[in-house]
């Protein structure tokens, strides 16, 4: 059967509900089903792309895997099922793939970056670290610790707390207080001049 398709471009499709199962869905009426479900399909992918050329790249997917793929469709609620949880996670999967892609600044931009940068002072950058510096080993040893434990090794609060003994209430709160803590001893070196 020759389904004229939206372009006018003609495509054979033939209705081959399986063997198994005699009732599901044929190719026709997948693709029938999703044409006029376009539309809300690529607004899903929008919703997480907010570009419209890849929404449409990733509704051309779709179309090829719930033809060619190997799922079979009862009826036309299983396959709108199917469609938006697929095409969510396809546009999920093309946002993590473009987010390890390099992304390069036009020109100018890196320019003006570079001149911004060697007009800055790096002394005030040496002043904020030397009274990071100072304040921390001002620090408890038990807070010094949990600090180690937290961002110099990476491990969750969970894992501070299981390594020191103590509730993960506990941990949030010394945590907490420690950030408060070298705030105020930081803006109070910077403000006095003294490191």
């Amino acid at each position: 059967m020759k389904f004229p398709g939206r372009r006018g471009c003609g495509i054979d499709i033939e209705q081959r509900p399986t063997k198994e199962n005699p009732m599901s869905l044929g190719e026709k009426q997948i693709l029938n089903v999703l044409m006029e479900w376009r539309v809300r399909l690529t607004g899903v992918a929008m919703s997480v792309l907010r570009d419209s050329h890849l929404c449409e790249d990733v509704y051309q997917n779709l179309l090829l895997k719930a033809l060619k793929g190997d799922a079979v469709f009862e009826n036309e609620r299983a396959l709108i099922s199917w469609s938006v949880v697929t095409i969510r996670r396809e546009s999920i999967d093309v946002v993590r793939k473009r987010k390890r892609e390099l992304m390069l600044l036009d020109e100018d931009v890196m320019d003006l970056l570079d001149r911004q940068l060697a007009a800055s002072p790096v002394r005030d950058e040496n002043i904020r670290r030397d009274a990071l510096e100072s304040c921390l080993r001002k620090l408890p040893e038990k807070s010094s610790a949990v600090l180690h434990l937290r961002y110099f090794y990476g491990y969750s609060c969970d894992e501070v707390a299981r390594r020191s003994n103590m509730s993960l209430d506990a941990i949030y709160k010394l945590i907490s207080r420690i950030h408060l803590g070298l705030k105020k001893c930081i803006t109070s070196k910077l403000g006095s001049g003294s490191t």
